[in-house]
């Protein structure tokens, strides 16, 4: 008798096994297309439907590697482009009409222009001395 009832047992500890991936990963879809971690649910039912099935341990083995690939991918692109400039010259990751463009004056935080402007003035050029709009000049309480 006691044979039949492991066999029993291990087919029902199988079936809930099963179900429960497989709620893991129906869960893990909807969560695809509404807010949830659905790639995580889903891998963690792959991973328990693994314990107890070789068809599960497959397709999780498979979504491994093209997981290490993926990543591979990833740094192998990000390494080259952060090298250094491209091979035209020009800075990657930037446009023609970015704010580092040749010849485009970059203000520092202070308002002045960072080429030619003497250090530690805040002037524009030309001299002349023009209050932040909206603020008074005379005025102590902001």
């Amino acid at each position: 008798m006691a044979p039949i009832v492991r066999r029993f047992a291990r087919h029902a500890w199988r079936g809930i096994v099963l179900v429960v991936g497989l709620v893991l990963i129906a869960a893990g879809l909807v969560m695809m297309v509404t807010p949830g971690p659905g790639i995580a649910a889903i891998l963690g039912g792959l991973a328990l439907l693994s314990t107890e099935f070789a068809w599960a341990k497959r397709v999780l083995d498979w979504v491994r590697r093209r997981f290490a690939a993926a990543r591979a991918e990833v740094r192998r692109r990000t390494t080259r482009s952060s090298r250094g400039p491209a091979p035209d010259g020009g800075t990657e990751g930037v446009g023609a009409g970015g704010p580092r463009a040749a010849g485009a004056e970059v203000r520092s935080t202070g308002g002045a222009p960072t080429g030619g402007a003497p250090a530690g003035g805040g002037a524009p050029a030309g001299g002349e001395t023009r209050p932040r709009e909206g603020r008074d000049p005379q005025s102590t309480t902001s």
